[in-house]
Order: structure tokens, then C-alpha cells, then sequence
């Protein structure tokens, strides 16, 4: 039997770099049909696979400026949540998050965080992004801007099963170059979005689905001619369907 790639792999950063060469390969498709089998073993690689996924999507429009995502729940959120995402703008030196006016969650109980890094063997997050322990309540005092070195930041949402309100919104704007040349092709990247959003369950899909999609809608507006912005449609029938 074939090993498991996240078994091959411990660090996120090893998973993603050998994504992308794999994806970088003339036979993608056949090295994507083999990490699909994976993605049901192992957590992991699925968020290894989502991060590559979305630097593709968004990295050759980096040089045309597109240099913004927006990122947001359901509207209203659901009870019991709890989900992490790596989020990342290629090449920029820092990036701003501002919410949106509308944004409202449970106070105290419905909470969304930040964090520059994450441990890949206990899960547990480092490094918090801003001065409260938790971010809930009503925009603007219970959610302000941060300001966040690098490229890339964690978040991760959680609510309990009590009240829902209308959730989060918000967008992630670069600074710097905003581009990278080791990604792997724009189909295959999306590919991978598709496939990695159908491995996950229930209310983890649900999130990546609206990421993803929310991607996709950026890449249509920077280039609405491209071949891409084609390509980017197809994807967004897939993740929204109906």
C-alpha cells in the first residue's frame, strides 16, 4: 500500500512545498487524483492542500494589483463552531485586516482570533495578533484593525451553541511585491480548492467553501477577460452550487 503523503511530511511547510512541485508537473491531474486519497487520512495535509490551493488562485494576479481578500461567515454563523484557517497574501511584507461595519457575534462566547503561527504537532496557536484575548461583541470596539507582519496569518473562529448573530466580514489588504514565482498553475490550483473543499466535513466545508469562493470573486473582478476569470467562474458554480 501507498504511504500516506502527511506521513512523509510533518512540517506544513515541507507538505506545501512538495505540493507545489508535484502540481508543478506536466501530469497534475494524475498527482492530484493521488493526494485526494489522502486527504481523508489525514487533517493535515487538507489544510496543507487548501493553502496551496489559494496562493495559486491569487499569486498571478499579485502583479496586476490584486493585493485584497475579503473573508467572512455565514450570515447568521451556526452554533458549535470551531475551525482554523492559514490565510496568505504571497510577497507581502504586511497586511491590514479591517472588518466590516455589520460585523456581530455573541459577546464573550462567540470569539474570532489571530495568530502568526501555529505548532504542527499540538495544534496550539502562538504569537496572538492583538491585544484582546478574544475578538466578539459589535464592530467597531469589539473588532479593530490589525496590523500583521509577513504574509500570512491564522485565524480561527469558534461559538457555542447559545445565540447566533450575523457573523464576520472582513478584508485582508498586502503590502509589498505581492507575488511569488513557486506556485503551481492557476487550473491546478483550482482543482485542489475543489478537491479539498469536498474532503472536509460539514461545517469546516462550509468555511472553505465560502473562501474559496470569495477568492475566486476577487480573481474575476482583478482580470474579468482572462482565461482565469473563466476558469474561475466554472469554480464558483462547483462551490456554490445552485
Amino acid at each position: 500500500p501507498q504511504a500516506c503523503i502527511a506521513g512523509c511530511f510533518q512540517q506544513p511547510e515541507q507538505r506545501e512545498a512538495f505540493l507545489r512541485r508535484a502540481l508543478r508537473m506536466p501530469d497534475a491531474k494524475a498527482v492530484l487524483d493521488r493526494f485526494s486519497q489522502d486527504f481523508e487520512k489525514s487533517k493535515e495535509l487538507v489544510q496543507s492542500a487548501l493553502t496551496v490551493a489559494l496562493e495559486g488562485l491569487l499569486s498571478p494576479f499579485m502583479a496586476g494589483g490584486l493585493s485584497s481578500i475579503t473573508v467572512e461567515s455565514d450570515h447568521e454563523y451556526h452554533p458549535n463552531e470551531d475551525w482554523a484557517f492559514l490565510l496568505r497574501i504571497p510577497g507581502a511584507s504586511r497586511m491590514t485586516l479591517k472588518f466590516d461595519c455589520r460585523t456581530r457575534t455573541e459577546a464573550g462566547r462567540d470569539i474570532l482570533q489571530f495568530f502568526s503561527e501555529r505548532d504542527p504537532v499540538t495544534g496550539a496557536f502562538s504569537k496572538r495578533l492583538h491585544s484582546e484575548e478574544k475578538l466578539s461583541g459589535q464592530y467597531p470596539a469589539g473588532f479593530p484593525d490589525i496590523v500583521v507582519p509577513g504574509d500570512q496569518v491564522w485565524m480561527r473562529f469558534q461559538s457555542d451553541g447559545s445565540e447566533q448573530f450575523w457573523g464576520f466580514r472582513f478584508s485582508i489588504t498586502g503590502e509589498g511585491s505581492c507575488s511569488s514565482t513557486s506556485v503551481v498553475p492557476f487550473s491546478a490550483a483550482l482543482s485542489l480548492l475543489l478537491a479539498t473543499v469536498a474532503a472536509l466535513p460539514g461545517e469546516e466545508q462550509d468555511c472553505a467553501r465560502l473562501l474559496g469562493a470569495s477568492v475566486l470573486l476577487a480573481v474575476s473582478a482583478a482580470q474579468p477577460l482572462s482565461n482565469e476569470a473563466s476558469q474561475a467562474a466554472d469554480g464558483l458554480c462547483h462551490l456554490l452550487p445552485g
